[in-house]
């Protein structure tokens, strides 16, 4: 399997408390990888190899295919294209079904998409929260049209405190 160009790994908990979110997760049959925290989750699509099979992968795996430039092969263990091979992640229990959260609203034909610069957005959720309180990262946004400004503002602050983030103009936006 060629990695994808996202760290995937990224999304992973660090939570030691729930192992099996400390990995990712290959889901062969809908031809995806998926990664949760359990507050954030992600799939990436990609195209197995015959042999792969669906289960954990662990983090490492990904660094060291990075690392080597190298696709992966994902049996009962781990193959890097180099032939490095490393044990397949094991944790007790079930990877969540992620896919299964995607809200039934999301139908790209019926909604519009805003492209927007997440380091700007990451910039006002610092600037707008106590960098020390609680949900010092969490923002709420409001969208009023595609081509509009994106209205930012954190999550305990006042009325008065407001941050506002132009669209990035795309042609798939």
């Amino acid at each position: 399997m060629k990695l994808p160009a996202g760290k995937i790994e990224g999304v992973c908990s660090n939570d030691e408390s729930r192992l099996v979110l400390n990995n990712v997760h290959l889901n062969v049959e809908k031809k995806r990888l998926e990664a949760s925290d359990g507050k954030m989750a992600v799939m990436i699509g990609v195209e197995p190899e015959d042999g792969d099979t669906s289960g954990l992968v662990s983090v490492d795996v990904f660094k060291a295919a990075r690392k080597a430039k190298s696709g992966v092969k994902l049996n009962g263990n781990a193959t890097l294209d180099n032939s490095a091979t490393m044990p397949r992640a094991t944790a007790e229990g079930i990877f969540p079904d992620v896919g299964a959260v995607i809200p039934g609203f999301y139908k790209p034909e019926l909604t519009h998409t805003v492209c927007l610069d997440a380091e700007k957005l990451l910039a006002l959720a610092h600037t707008l929260n106590d960098p020390k309180g609680r949900c010092s990262g969490a923002v709420r946004l409001w969208v009023n049209s595609k081509d509009g400004c994106i209205v930012v503002k954190g999550w305990f602050n006042t009325d008065r405190d407001i941050g506002l983030l132009m669209p990035i103009n795309s042609k798939n936006s």
